[in-house]
């Protein structure tokens, strides 16, 4: 029969450090011990200024979060320069007796920190069944850390109903939760089957079901410490603008924070320098310190508008000139009668110079009675490659070699263009060079480096000639390259599944992070199983109910329990010129015609065995 037992925390120094080492290959956060917070520490969740209560005893046992008025809160928060501590009243103990694991179940605290309470941004808390404390974001695990040196079960000094309280604390890393310090966030709190939702018994005394009924007031992380968030309570404030402008004192009910001041009535905006309505504006509509003019031709003055002597418009501040007796030939209206240089054609468009010297203007008077183009030719430069004639020599872009071939890039990079203009004006190559690649041995410069083939070694003909069968490296055409097949060659690594189910070449790709059966961790013969109780792929077989062994390997497991996959040894016999091979010919075998094969494969399987029986800890395994 196959056997089933709840892992145990290691015993004895030796097994701890292998522990604590394997958790470390598996992604889980070393484990570093922590301090919690002195009893003084903590602080209570308040909801609406009064600390979080649930007298009711209305879930089973380690589930049920309790607390009492003369007790204190069922919820508490506490925090540090490294870390979140939060802690529940449970009404009964929540790990095994003897204590070692936690029991399975979960205990909670929803997290929002956006303000938006119609969800959640982040979960913490102790999974019972994997003994982990976990940071999620919805359904995503984040981070895990072991509850031996993340969690722990206190005796609370008194009680709720009769039988002892205990106090369950757990610790998350603030690098961790990524909340910036003084920045605002609430939690929800309770108990769960899981640890991946809040559903069993929410802190609430009225029932709530939603966020917003259950989440506790704001707290912040200030430094090295955790408190409510409304630290500048009685600080002065200002509420309202302009003439409605009063000042109060900040004010706080636990939940949000405001100015007991009331801002004064808006009045009828007027050219005066106040904001009379409060909008905001100062003399909005009035449009002072526009430019504005008095006057025509040689009289025209400017100047800006401000406000009128009773304070109901705007006007220009300026007054206009005296006009002249004549009119000449200079672009004004000498005798200010609204027409400039009248008679004289002056104000048709001209042009002077080539190229990007060329400037445009009009006919302006040059003297008295003579006119002219009023433009100034550009200063010719260097010819540059922009599809401008800058030297200004009727020739655009000349002796650039612009449309002439080009190529960039080596080996397997090497693109064909023609000499184009860039974005900084210079003449350069328009092709593309090609993205290198992994070398591979077939005669082209793959990675572009300008040496073909470097680093190949001597052709293959199998893909065991290129590795290990979990290496990720496979003979193809004849040379050894990164892939893998489903069955029959090379596998992948450790922690790499091959996207390949048959004796196709195939990818190496990423593991899934967690798994529920071997399936998951790769195909029948990938020497690769899924540790159930952790929900981790990882190397191993099962000798039936799961994954085996690839060719050439035998699994030293004959039941549904994990093993590790061996090589078969192989034995030669000289004389006849005949090595045992998997067909069976000049296959070598005991004086009872056993397999030579079979027997060093089997002794070697029950050394194993009995050596593993003998080192066996806790727990009975059940042939």
């Amino acid at each position: 029969m196959a056997s089933t037992f709840r892992p145990r925390r290691f015993a004895g120094s030796a097994l701890l450090a292998a522990a604590l080492g394997l958790a470390s290959f598996l992604g889980i956060e070393p484990a570093h011990a922590q301090t919690f917070p002195a009893d003084a520490a903590w602080k209570p969740l308040v909801r609406g200024g009064v600390p979080v209560m649930d007298p009711a005893g209305d879930a089973a046992s380690e589930r049920d979060v309790v607390s009492d008025p003369a007790l204190g809160a069922a919820a508490y928060f506490a925090g540090d320069a490294n870390f979140l501590y939060v802690r529940l009243r449970i009404n009964d103990v929540v790990l095994e007796a003897p204590p070692a694991n936690f029991k399975a179940s979960g205990w909670v605290c929803l997290i929002d920190t956006d303000g938006d309470l119609s969800s959640h941004e982040l979960i913490m808390g102790v999974d019972g069944s994997t003994d982990l404390v976990e940071l999620r974001s919805s359904a995503q695990l984040l981070k895990s850390y072991p509850t031996t040196t993340h969690a722990r079960s206190v005796v609370a000094p008194s009680m709720v109903s009769g039988d002892a309280d205990v106090f369950l604390d757990w610790a998350v890393a603030r690098v961790d939760l990524g909340i910036a310090n003084q920045t605002p966030f609430r939690l929800a709190c309770g108990s769960s089957s899981d640890a991946q939702s809040l559903s069993v018994d929410q802190i609430s005394e009225k029932g709530a079901l939603t966020l917003a009924g259950l989440a506790a007031d704001s707290i912040a992380l200030y430094g090295a410490t955790c408190l409510y968030d409304c630290l500048d309570a009685g600080q002065p404030c200002d509420v309202g603008v302009g003439a409605c402008l009063a000042t109060g004192s900040i004010q706080c009910d636990g939940l949000t924070r405001s100015c007991d001041a009331f801002p004064n009535e808006p009045g009828v905006e007027r050219c005066n320098a106040i904001d009379d309505d409060c909008d905001g504006a100062v003399d909005e509509g009035f449009d002072l310190g526009a430019p504005c003019d008095v006057g025509i031709g040689a009289c025209l003055v400017s100047g800006v508008l401000v406000c009128s002597a009773d304070e109901a418009a705007s006007v220009c501040d300026a007054f206009p000139g005296e006009p002249s007796a004549f009119e000449s030939c200079n672009a004004v209206d000498d005798d200010c009668d609204g027409e400039v240089d009248e008679g004289l054609g002056l104000g048709e468009p001209c042009a002077v110079g080539v190229g990007a010297c060329l400037a445009a203007g009009v006919m302006v008077c040059d003297g008295p009675r003579g006119t002219t183009c009023d433009a100034t030719p550009g200063v010719p430069s260097i010819e540059a490659c922009n599809g401008v004639d800058d030297d200004c020599d009727g020739e655009v872009d000349e002796g650039l070699g612009l449309g002439d071939p080009c190529t960039v890039g080596v080996g397997a990079c090497l693109a064909a263009g023609v000499i184009v203009c860039d974005a900084s004006s210079a003449a350069t190559c328009g092709a593309t060079p090609g993205m290198p690649s992994t070398e591979m041995c077939n005669g082209i410069d793959d990675d572009c480096d300008d040496v073909i083939d470097e680093g190949c070694a001597e052709p293959c003909l199998a893909d065991a000639q290129c590795g290990h069968p979990v290496s990720g490296i496979v003979c193809e055409a004849g040379a050894c390259v990164p892939g893998c097949r489903g069955e029959s060659g090379n596998g992948c690594p450790y922690g790499e599944l091959c996207t390949s189910t048959d004796a196709s070449i195939g990818e190496c790709v990423a593991a899934p992070y967690e798994c529920a059966k071997d399936a998951d961790c790769g195909a029948a013969d990938s020497g690769r199983v899924c540790d159930i109780p952790a929900r981790l792929c990882q190397a191993g077989c099962r000798g039936a109910g799961g994954n085996g062994c690839p060719a050439g390997s035998f699994c030293t497991s004959e039941t549904s329990t994990i093993g590790a996959c061996e090589p078969v040894p192989t034995v030669g016999f000289e004389g006849n010129g005949v090595f045992c091979e998997a067909s069976g010919a000049g296959r070598g075998r005991t004086g009872g015609g056993v397999p030579i094969v079979l027997v060093v494969g089997l002794s070697a399987f029950v050394a194993r065995r009995l050596s593993r029986e003998e080192r066996s800890p806790r727990g009975t395994i059940e042939g």
